[in-house]
């Protein structure tokens, strides 16, 4: 048997791991047993030996906590002071047709061992000490599995581990015991219930806040049970008061069982607890002549109070206490055609002032009524029969805007207000179908006559057609015409007069246009203030924008000229003028000189040219831009020109993004900056006359569509052309070549064969390590018969065919027939074919050729020296036990030397001979 060392220690953290997978063997076996020592907490001062057999034969279609103990058994041997939670627990997961063996290792358990006890040869793989898994969260499908206590002279187990924890022992809760306490139960079906689950013994239990049980609170008891009968006795500790629960366990299960208190001479039964609740004492009302001091409540689905007369008046009085009536509720005989119901109420002084009525029909009589909300009826009639004309028959007042409203339901025309006077037929006001207020004496008020409103002066009135106005009109205020005048308006006529068209203005006249005209050239002679150019034969609109008094006002005035077949417009506020300016017509030809201008279309100009004049004659100091705005003409997108704040230099710029030309006049750099957008630095790479500088990493990517070279190439001034490229084919994808115009230097490229490096001549370096670390690798196996295949190899001096370079070393065919994993295979690109090609990519004769891998070689060396170590250690064992009995055999022949001389001079005593 091997122990291995567990392979993962944890600190603070914990890990599961993956330990084995057993397939399902059919009818075949799959199974492990293992035991995994030392696997806890090293703050504990022992451990314990787990033993887990693992077996996959019968696999459920589903794992879970009820069948995962079939195929996972884990017995603990050991100290039961250490919890499982400090112990290295184990769970499967299973796969399809197979299950995974993890172990879940808490924190800080260190130095665990691991043995295989059993395994079968088939259907099992084991992760341990090479090969596992470990991640920090369980894997999907985790199962643990139950650890079963082994227990032995010094562990052992308690009453609940041998499922005893009922048993009634003398002294615990039971006979010459103290009994136990039910606490925190809410109902007595939950106390019930747990007395039940305990057997008979002594108890008692609590009232927690919001219990419901009827319990005397921590009074001491006896429970009973036999077969499915129980019983409990309860008594009150502080009154001895006795109650008997008692039941089955099919009632208890539904909730019913039956309860008793005993009576005694301490605690005696009332009336109704004997059946004689209606017996009647001094304390309770008499059915006749009695007085009730209290307040009576009738609690009851539908509640009623009958008061059943034989004959007279029925009531139901109110009184003060000093019997002063203070209202009654009465009926009296009914008859055949009336039946009433009266109410009266009175003040302190007995006045009364009526009944409130109310009668069989429905009829409600009342003297005076107060309505807080509505009254519905059908129809009211008021006959009021006051003989004062000047007393009011109806008066509605309140805050409503609108205190009467008429409805006509279930029509849509004719809703009407009567008047009617003796001896005059009946008059009508109200509106017809289009909700035209109409007056007359006919019910359809289509018929009556429609009354003029301003609404609809507003809408707009049609009498017998156009509406119109022969010769003046005169209105005493404005007149607002909302569909118009038609004709023509005549202006004032100021030809042949002197006049300063300054003085034409409006300032507190009524009305907001004027008209003026010069119908003649001669006539605008004394006509002062006119544009220039202009002599008479003008039209003069004076337009007022704002008139509060003669000293705050502003005016426009617009002058049409037929001297110079141009508008002219000018403002004045306050008595102080703007110039004359035109207005820019198209097709006039006219030279325009504006502070600003805004175009709805994109502006042409056919001199074939535009020029911006700067704002100085010198260069570097000058502001001279074109500009780019939104339609908005407040948000600048883009600008092209100089600025007086960078010297010479010729910008444009894309101000959404803040990407950037410059063109440096000074030294004639060019300086690409990119925009800061999203978040990204705003970065530049600069031309110089010698230079190229960039504030990133310069990446150049070739357009695609156009190729699949990238070439850099010096100036050709060394003995050949010396080029790097980037280029890919559909079998050298990604190819990065260094070389000169005869032949490439090395390839670092990326191929379907992987990626590698190939060098076109030797390799020259100071030191060449592989990487060989053994968490980079798995299935390690120590090499077989080394020394055999060592000896398939020799070692040659040789010359390249290529270069007639000398070399030592070995064959590839030799190498791979001895250890095939050292020889590799490698493409030799040679000379470049001639003629056209399919992507343009230049074609080279290929050539695959075996490689040797000199660390494998390397490594086969190093098991023949190991190999051979082991023979010569053997060997020099042997020589010294070949050493050691020849010394003993050295002995025994001194000592039988010594023997043979001492029997020589025995023999020779014994015959007196010297021989």
């Amino acid at each position: 048997m091997t122990q291995y060392d567990w392979p993962v220690v944890t600190a603070s953290e914990s890990l599961y791991i993956k330990i084995a997978k057993l397939s399902d063997p059919g009818t075949s076996r799959s199974h492990v047993t293992l035991m995994v020592t030392n696997a806890g907490n090293y703050g504990s001062p022992y451990g314990n030996i787990d033993f887990i057999e693992i077996s996959a034969r019968g696999l459920p279609s589903l794992l879970s906590a009820d069948n995962v103990s079939r195929h996972l058994s884990i017995r603990r041997l050991g100290s039961t002071g250490l919890t499982d939670n400090n112990q290295m627990r184990y769970g499967l997961v299973k796969g399809d047709g197979f299950i995974e063996v993890w172990a879940f290792q808490g924190a800080f358990i260190n130095d665990a061992k691991v043995a295989v006890l059993a395994q079968t040869t088939l259907n099992t793989e084991l992760y341990i000490p090479d090969g596992f898994v470990k991640q920090t969260a369980a894997p999907s499908g985790y199962i643990e599995g139950n650890v079963v206590r082994i227990y032995d002279q010094v562990n052992k187990p308690t009453k609940a581990d041998l499922g005893l924890s009922n048993a009634m022992l003398t002294g615990a809760f039971g006979l010459g015991g103290s009994g136990i306490s039910t606490n925190g139960k809410m109902s007595d079906v939950e106390i019930l219930k747990a007395l039940r689950d305990k057997g008979g013994h002594f108890w008692r239990g609590d009232k927690p806040p919001g219990s419901t049980a009827t319990i005397y609170s921590h009074g001491s008891g006896i429970f009973s049970r036999c077969g499915d009968t129980w019983s409990a006795i309860n008594i009150d500790y502080s009154t001895a008061k006795i109650k008997i629960y008692a039941g089955t366990d099919a009632r208890l299960n539904n909730g019913t069982f039956s309860v008793n208190e005993l009576y005694g001479s301490a605690n005696k039964p009332s009336k109704s607890d004997v059946g004689l609740g209606n017996v009647t004492n001094d304390a309770q009302v008499k059915k006749t002549g009695d007085t009730m001091t209290g307040d009576l409540t009738i609690k009851k689905g539908t509640p009623s109070v009958f008061l059943r007369a034989d004959s007279g008046v029925t009531a139901v009085r109110f009184y003060t206490g000093d019997n002063t009536e203070r209202g009654i509720i009465y009926a009296g005989p009914n008859t055949d055609s009336l039946g009433e119901v009266r109410i009266r109420a009175k003040t302190a002084g007995g006045t009364s002032g009526g009944d409130l009525v109310v009668r069989h029909d429905g009829r409600v009589e009342v003297r005076d009524l107060t309505v807080a909300y509505k009254i519905k009826s059908r129809t009211i009639e008021i006959a009021n029969t006051d003989t004062d004309s000047s007393a009011t028959t109806l008066s509605i007042y309140g805050a409503q805007h609108t205190p009467l409203v008429l409805t006509r339901s279930g029509s849509s025309e004719n809703v009407s207000i009567g008047f009617k006077l003796d001896n005059v037929n009946p008059k009508y006001l109200g509106i017809d179908t289009n909700g035209d207020l109409a007056f007359g004496e006919s019910p359809d008020q289509k018929q009556n006559s429609k009354l003029i409103t301003q609404a609809k002066l507003d809408k707009g009135l049609t009498i017998g057609g156009q509406l119109a106005f022969k010769g003046t009109t005169a209105f005493s205020a404005a007149a607002t015409f909302s569909a118009g005048i038609a004709g023509a308006i005549e202006p004032e006529n100021i030809g042949g007069q002197k006049v300063d068209l300054n003085n034409l203005t409006i300032r507190s006249d009524a009305g907001a246009v004027k008209y003026y005209s010069c119908p003649s050239s001669g006539g605008g002679a004394n006509i002062t203030n006119k544009p220039d150019g202009v002599t008479g034969n003008f039209l003069l609109r004076v337009e007022s924008t704002r008139k509060v008094s003669a000293s705050d006002y502003a005016n426009m005035q617009t002058l049409i000229s037929n001297d110079t077949k141009r508008i002219y417009v000018r403002f004045v506020v306050n008595g102080n003028w703007t110039a004359w300016s035109q207005v820019v017509v198209s097709g006039w030809n006219q030279d325009i000189t504006v502070r600003s201008l805004t175009t709805s279309s994109p502006v042409k100009s056919g001199g074939g040219r535009i020029d911006v004049l700067g704002s100085t004659s010198d260069y570097s100091k000058m502001d001279c831009f074109v500009r780019g705005f939104d339609s908005t003409g407040n948000s600048l997108a883009w600008a092209l020109g100089s600025s007086a704040g960078v010297s010479k230099m010729l910008s444009l710029k894309n101000f959404f993004s803040g990407a950037e030309i410059l063109l440096n006049g000074n030294d004639g750099a060019v300086q690409l900056k990119t925009g800061a957008v999203n978040g990204a630095i705003a970065q530049a790479l600069t031309i110089n006359r010698n230079e190229v500088n960039s504030t990133v990493d310069l990446t150049l990517t070739k357009q695609s569509g156009t190729g699949n070279r990238f070439v850099l190439q010096n100036s050709g001034n060394a003995e050949l052309p010396f080029s790097v490229r980037v280029w890919g084919s559909s079998t050298r994808q990604n190819v990065f070549e260094v070389g000169t115009s005869a032949a490439y230097l090395f390839y670092a490229q990326k191929t379907t064969d992987g990626q590698n490096l190939t060098v076109n001549g030797s390799v020259n370096c100071t030191t060449l390590n592989q990487s060989s670390d053994r968490r980079l690798k798995e299935n390690i196996e120590i090499i077989d018969n080394a020394t055999d295949a060592i000896r398939k190899i020799n070692g040659y001096t040789y010359t390249l065919k290529e270069n007639g370079a000398h070399c030592a070393g070995v064959i590839a065919q030799e190498v791979e027939e001895a250890i095939p994993e050292a020889v590799g295979s490698f493409i030799h690109y040679g000379e470049e074919l001639q003629g056209p090609t399919v992507d343009g990519n230049e074609l080279r004769e290929e050539t695959r050729y075996l490689n040797v891998d000199y660390a494998a070689v390397t490594g086969l060396l190093v098991q023949v020296a190991r190999e051979t170590d082991d023979r010569v250690t053997a060997l020099e064992e042997e020589n010294t036990t070949l050493r050691e009995n020849l010394a003993t055999a050295d002995t025994r022949i001194s000592t039988l030397e010594n023997q043979v001389s001492e029997l020589v001079a025995l023999v020779r005593q014994l015959t007196g001979s010297e021989h």
